[in-house]
């Protein structure tokens, strides 16, 4: 007797969890749509993300250089007055 009573509950269960996922995987269609819609816009904006780093570049290069080469005379300076000083 109970075992007939599980078989039928599983029955009912089996057929509510695929109305469950018919109407998920209709949900998870719509939601699709609007994901590949934000993807293409985002995919739009790279060439212009890539033509600005491109910009940005050259201009951190040559600060870098002139940082480098101010710390680089600051320090021979530094030097050179440390010694001045010592004699």
């Amino acid at each position: 007797m109970f075992s007939n009573v599980k078989h039928k509950g599983l029955k009912i269960t089996a057929a509510g969890g695929t109305a469950i996922a018919s109407s998920g995987l209709v949900n998870a269609t719509n939601y699709l749509g609007n994901v590949t819609g934000i993807i293409d816009e985002v995919a739009g904006l790279m060439p212009s993300i890539v033509t600005l780093v491109m910009a940005i570049v050259p201009i951190l290069i040559i600060f870098v250089i002139i940082g480098f080469l101010t710390g680089l005379f600051d320090g021979i300076l530094g030097g050179i007055k440390g010694k001045v000083r010592s004699l």
